[in-house]
């Protein structure tokens, strides 16, 4: 933006630059510090734009404070829930509340499917429905029926064999002579025969049900897959069926160790999604059954050398993500020669060249897929064509950090940060730093009349440190428009004070660009500076001006303070005596000499003070031009 110097309400010698609504850019530190717009700055730290005003960040709060580390969050009927170590709570008035009572080593995941609360780790999947939580008991298919009691001839259902469980069903034809029936043997993977688990086999005949080991009435051979009868059954159709139990460990593997799941398909999401368990292959479930995925509901997609790094919809589609690849997945029916309409799943690559390696990061912001990536930054899902290169646009330039200064690329453990979207903000976060997106004050805007940089430019991030108790933030949701964060055994929250947990200052400051005040080519002389201030807030603000001369700044002996005046936010810290105002301005008489480029740096350290700023203002004369 264009620095238009202004000479209203200034004697005629003087120009004055006025900055209205400082910070409203962000921080960008990938261009130079003297050619950035006015509004952005080239070092903040804990500021935002909070109820349209511009001052510190959020402070924080300990929502819960729990025995073990917090491994995951969930959240079910607008209650959040929590894993730990020793089992699964929801967390009530601050205080964690047992839903199950067991060691789950693993970090596992919660989601809501049909109007029910799963759990899924290595360790176990659990269903809640608000009353009780149990184990899920995997679906028993009918795979065969009408089958002889040899074993042939039977009818293949449209049931597959459970990957999640080893029960199966089979349906013969009962011929009144035979006391042998077989059952259809399972195999692994190279060939060989898997004996049948040591659960009891059911019998059912009629309207009577056995079970293997109360009576005399059969045998097993778990090798040969026979069931024995002491007298053979009557003749009928479908009148004798056998369950038993064959646990294929690759099956049950493949959906134990998912990391991610995703409701989709037709117009009500009837299908869950998982996938993340270390192969690049997705599978999902039978219509509206968390509890049964057919073995053939799977597929592969992309490289097979890279693993699944999670679900997102947008539109009608679902985008998988891959590290280095992007896909869609769209769903519809076919009829089939038996003229029955079937599921159909079309898979097609969206990208080839920007995929997401940030896993925990991927939300759905402004009516976008956003997500986080290693190599290019935060990047945002503008279109699902078919690949066009140019449907994945990087949203992040201002802050990915470069040869100057490290920003959000120079974070260690990428693969492990998280964002939540909450109040109109892309918060992520990585260790115990958040960059934050104001997305609603500064969204990204496709249009023809702006190039993709200028576009990225455009979007406003901010920084915060000391996010979190004491350790990293591993886990973040939003609830009721209130967001949760854990840092070790506690979950955080984002709150209105002016301190993070009751006793820690929030430290921040606010640069803004050197200016050269358009001139360029000559030096210049600052008579004075002006700082509008919110005055209905306890304020303390220190200054230093910056210059070309003196890069480490010049410091007012005078700060800016406003004290606390309002009961509802008194603290003795920071109690003087005044009358409320809802704005005041500050004048310093900086006399700065002779400079080319000139701007100040403002910060705060103390607790319960805020630094709320909605004007700067500079009065200056341009004194000659460089010999």
């Amino acid at each position: 933006m264009p620095i238009i110097p202004q000479k209203a309400h200034a004697p005629a010698q003087y120009n004055l630059l006025n900055i209205i609504n400082p910070g409203s850019g962000g921080l960008n530190i990938q261009d130079l510090d003297y050619l950035l717009p006015v509004k952005q700055s080239p070092k903040m730290l804990n500021m935002m734009y909070k109820n349209g005003i511009f001052g510190k960040r959020y402070g924080q709060a300990v929502h819960a404070d729990l025995q073990y580390n917090v491994k995951s969050v969930g959240k079910f009927h607008g209650e959040l829930y929590v894993q730990n170590e020793s089992g699964i709570y929801k967390i009530v008035n601050g205080a964690g509340q047992s839903v199950y009572t067991g060691t789950l080593t693993h970090e596992g995941i919660f989601f809501v499917f049909n109007k029910i609360l799963y759990f899924l780790s290595e360790d176990i999947y659990l269903q809640y429905d608000g009353e009780e939580c149990k184990e899920v008991e995997p679906y028993i298919p009918d795979i065969l029926i009408v089958s002889k009691p040899d074993g042939t001839g039977g009818e293949v259902t449209d049931y597959n064999y459970n990957s999640l469980g080893s029960g199966f069903r089979v349906g013969f034809n009962g011929d009144g002579s035979s006391t042998v029936y077989h059952l259809p043997k399972q195999k692994d993977e190279n060939d060989n025969v898997i004996p049948m688990d040591t659960t009891p086999v059911k019998v059912l005949i009629g309207d009577t049900e056995w079970t293997e080991g109360t009576g005399n009435h059969f045998t097993v051979n778990r090798t040969d897959y026979t069931v024995t009868f002491a007298s053979a059954p009557a003749v009928g159709t479908d009148n004798v069926f056998i369950t038993a139990y064959v646990t294929n460990p690759k099956y049950r593997e493949n959906i134990m160790k998912c990391k991610y799941a995703a409701s989709y398909g037709g117009n009500n999401n009837s299908h869950l999604f998982l996938a993340g368990n270390g192969k690049s292959t997705y599978y999902y479930s039978d219509v509206f059954d968390a509890s049964y995925f057919p073995e053939m509901n799977y597929a592969t997609i992309g490289s097979t050398e890279d693993d699944i790094t999670g679900f997102g919809l947008q539109y009608n589609v679902l985008i998988i993500f891959k590290p280095t690849e992007l896909f869609s997945v769209s769903y519809s029916f076919s009829k089939d020669t038996n003229n029955v309409e079937r599921m159909l799943l079309i898979s097609q690559p969206v990208n080839n060249e920007i995929g997401c390696d940030m896993p925990k990061t991927i939300e759905y912001i402004d009516n976008r897929l956003t997500w986080g990536n290693s190599t290019y930054g935060i990047c945002t899902l503008c279109s699902t064509a078919i690949l066009d290169e140019r449907n994945v646009r990087v949203v992040s330039r201002n802050i990915n950090g470069g040869e100057r200064e490290n920003g959000l690329l120079a974070e260690a453990d990428l693969a492990d940060a998280i964002a939540i979207d909450y109040d109109g903000k892309y918060l992520v976060f990585t260790g115990r730093t958040v960059y934050m997106w104001d997305y609603t004050n500064a969204p990204f805007s496709e249009t023809t009349k702006y190039s993709v940089d200028e576009m990225a430019k455009a979007t406003a991030w901010y920084k915060w440190d000391a996010i979190g108790y004491e350790a990293d933030v591993t886990a973040g949701i939003v609830i009721a428009n209130k967001a949760y964060f854990v840092s070790g055994n506690k979950v955080c929250t984002f709150n209105n004070a002016l301190n993070d947990f009751t006793d820690r200052a929030i430290s921040s400051c606010y640069q803004t660009p050197l200016f050269d005040f358009q001139a360029f080519e000559s030096l210049k002389t600052i008579k004075s500076a002006f700082f509008e201030v919110r005055g209905d807030t306890a304020t303390k603000i220190h200054i230093t001006y910056i210059t070309d001369d003196d890069p480490s700044g010049e410091v007012d002996p005078e700060d800016i303070e406003i004290p606390a005046i309002l009961w509802d936010a008194f603290s003795w810290t920071s109690f003087g005596w005044g009358i409320m105002q809802y704005a005041k301005t500050f004048a310093r008489k900086c006399s700065i000499k002779k400079v080319m480029l000139f701007g100040v740096l403002l910060e705060n350290h103390e607790l319960n003070r805020d630094m709320s700023l909605s004007g700067i203002k500079f009065k200056y004369t341009v004194v000659k031009e460089v010999k």
